[in-house]
């Protein structure tokens, strides 16, 4: 593993899953460290803050970590969606039903997942908004 000089931001909300995400968000972080990587962390402290925080200060970096669950993951991607680059995009699931990474079969472990980030490869996927409501 490899993540000599990388430049990543890592986005976690604290308030993601039942309990201990921050300490996850730092474990994950800790390893990347150790692979050579410079990381910066930051933490949410409410709603629509990972989409803010993704597209004002993603531009620095070569990859951005979302630490949390489906919601996390979705506003950092709107952020990331706004700029014309986007860097490519890492996901720690630490929330409470996490469909996208049981979808890409992505490690939920730290360590693990610090591997599959700075040692997987990366893949285009598309990208789709939904609005709708119930039938009356």
């Amino acid at each position: 593993m490899n993540g000599a000089g990388i430049n990543i931001l890592v986005i976690i909300n604290p308030n993601a899953g039942r309990h201990g995400a921050t300490g996850l968000a730092a474990r994950l972080c800790g390893h990347l460290r150790q692979a050579g990587a410079v990381v910066n962390e930051v933490f949410t402290t409410g709603k629509g803050d990972a989409r803010e925080i993704a597209f004002s200060r993603a531009s620095s970096h070569e990859l951005v970590v979302a630490c949390g669950g489906d919601g996390t993951l979705s506003e950092v991607i709107s952020g990331l969606m706004r700029l014309r680059f986007p860097p490519d995009v890492g996901f720690l699931p630490i929330g409470s039903t996490c469909d996208i990474a049981r979808t890409f079969k992505l490690p939920s472990n730290p360590v693990k997942a610090a591997e599959v980030i700075l040692g997987g490869s990366s893949y285009p996927v598309d990208i789709g908004r939904i609005h709708g409501s119930r039938p009356q």
